[in-house]
């Protein structure tokens, strides 16, 4: 009997140190009663995952209780529809996995600066998201699947790599991606599953353009076209300004004229029709027209000469 009781002793204590145990290592969420937001605190930071019903405008707050807010939590407005406005703060590095699914409202949205990275379907079905700026590299699929108004997407300067995997599924709208020369890398599938009438703009000497003739892609160049392929000013090619003669200077005038050509051009003069037989035969007759009425018997007779 006794040792039924240690026995029993025993196992209330291993359950009490197990429940302490979970007590101190399980991450408890708060809500912000002042902005109305879920959240939880990782170490020193801070990552937001929901907020209240009555909540419609998200303006998130770069901190709560002195410590910043880094990371929007998987699923953190995961169908809030009723949401029309989302505010991001540039303390935010991470945006986990559907985070903003299915928020079909939003038509805008900026991106902090500082973002590292952006999980699997964060924006999926965000129907009346209209445009959006990406400074990080892509790396969880799926990210803007079904964001069916979506109609321009620009990659910044701080990307270097648009990963393995289709981010742009049934974005049936979009027609321009600019992907700065920052780009070394784009991964299979990147842009796989969206209407074929986009055209990706770039710099005509970045990797990005041989990726999209390697693939198929239409491509324009922003920047950085060759010499050879822009026509230069016609004004340009002239040295020290020299500009295009006009028809009258291209005409040679009477001095610049050779003798001879002068004198050919000279009307000959009544006393010289006189004095140089010469002149009289180079005097050009009036031209004769010749009107054939072929009668073979005589051809001879049937030539009429009509003076013009």
């Amino acid at each position: 009997m006794k040792s039924k009781k240690i026995l029993v002793v025993f196992v209330f204590l291993i359950l009490l140190s197990i429940l302490f145990s979970v007590k101190v290592f399980a991450v408890e969420e708060y809500i912000d009663r002042t902005n109305g937001f879920h959240f939880k605190i990782v170490g020193n930071e801070i990552t937001i995952t929901g907020a209240e019903d009555d909540v419609k405008v998200a303006n998130i707050p770069s901190t709560i209780d002195g410590k910043n807010v880094t990371t929007i939590g998987n699923n953190a407005f995961d169908g809030r529809n009723d949401i029309l406005q989302i505010t991001i703060p540039e303390t935010v590095e991470n945006i986990e996995g559907f985070a903003f699914r299915g928020c079909e409202n939003i038509t805008e949205i900026k991106l902090p600066n500082g973002l590292v990275s952006l999980g699997s379907g964060a924006f999926y079905n965000c129907k009346s998201l209209k445009e959006i700026e990406i400074p990080c590299n892509l790396i969880n699929g799926s990210t803007f699947r079904g964001c069916t108004k979506l109609e321009k997407v620009t990659f910044t300067n701080n990307v270097t790599t648009i990963g393995a995997s289709a981010y742009f599924q049934e974005c049936v709208s979009l027609k321009e991606i600019y992907i700065p020369s920052s780009v070394t890398s784009v991964g299979y599938l990147a842009f796989d599953l969206i209407n074929s009438n986009f055209t990706i703009y770039g710099d005509y000497n970045s990797y990005i353009r041989q990726y999209c003739e390697e693939n198929g892609i239409n491509f324009v160049a922003t920047s950085g076209q060759p010499q050879e392929e822009q026509k230069p000013n016609e004004e340009e090619q002239k040295p020290n300004g020299e500009q295009k003669p006009s028809e009258e200077e291209q005409k040679p005038s009477a001095e610049q004229k050779p003798q001879g050509q002068q004198n050919q051009e000279q009307k000959p003069t009544e006393n010289n029709n006189k004095n140089s037989d010469k002149t009289i035969a180079t005097t050009k007759l009036p031209k004769a027209r010749f009107i054939n009425y072929y009668n073979t018997s005589n051809i001879s007779n049937n030539i009429k000469y009509n003076f013009l």
